[in-house]
């Protein structure tokens, strides 16, 4: 499948506008001739490696048990994560699910722009360099505000999977999420908070 982020990257700031739903529209018909098996959280896990931490800038799916879930408006049980910044009993991300397809696919071509190949060969081990100071600095990653959750390690339930970099767009899209309320919901609400920002 063709790297759709690369894709995007690539395009001015007029063509990204202009094509993001044309390029989403396109992945949706190719994520359809999937099985069901590789469309959901579960099946997407079980394809990647189990991991018993996690590492800055790296990109995680797991699933998750919120602490105080019952006062909540809404949390995602199956978060696609990744941490900028550790705790001793867990850590700060960005869970990606918390913005619409579109303005994830927007988001992590700016993202992009603060990866590092920590070895200089494969892309394996390609980090992104965030921290919490960049991302309210940064009107390129206002995006990213909505996203940043913390993360409890004793509420993980099972394990950690690490998602390949080279596989971050394609799973970053996928419908993976499980909210208690309805995503369209929660997408309302980021953007609102987005607005607020300016």
């Amino acid at each position: 499948m063709i790297n759709l982020v690369t894709r995007l990257s690539q395009m001015s700031p007029e063509d990204l506008q202009r094509n993001t739903k044309q390029s989403l529209e396109w992945f949706r018909r190719a994520i359809a001739t999937l099985p069901q098996s590789q469309r959901d959280a579960d099946g997407v896990m079980e394809s990647y490696p189990k991991t018993f931490y996690t590492i800055l800038g790296g990109m995680y799916m797991f699933k998750y048990d919120a602490k105080y879930k019952d006062v909540l408006p809404y949390w995602d049980r199956y978060p696609l994560v990744i941490p900028f910044q550790l705790q001793t009993d867990g850590f700060y991300g960005l869970n990606l699910h918390y913005i619409s397809p579109a303005k994830r696919a927007e988001l992590l071509v700016e993202l992009l722009r603060y990866t590092k190949d920590l070895d200089e060969g494969t892309e394996d081990d390609t980090r992104i360099r965030l921290t919490y100071q960049l991302i309210k600095a940064t009107s390129r990653l206002k995006w990213a505000r909505p996203c940043i959750k913390r993360y409890l390690t004793t509420h993980i339930d099972g394990n950690i999977r690490e998602v390949p970099y080279k596989d971050w767009d394609i799973i970053s899209l996928l419908p993976t999420y499980k909210f208690n309320i309805n995503a369209n919901t929660v997408y309302k609400h980021s953007r609102e908070k987005v607005e607020s920002y300016v």
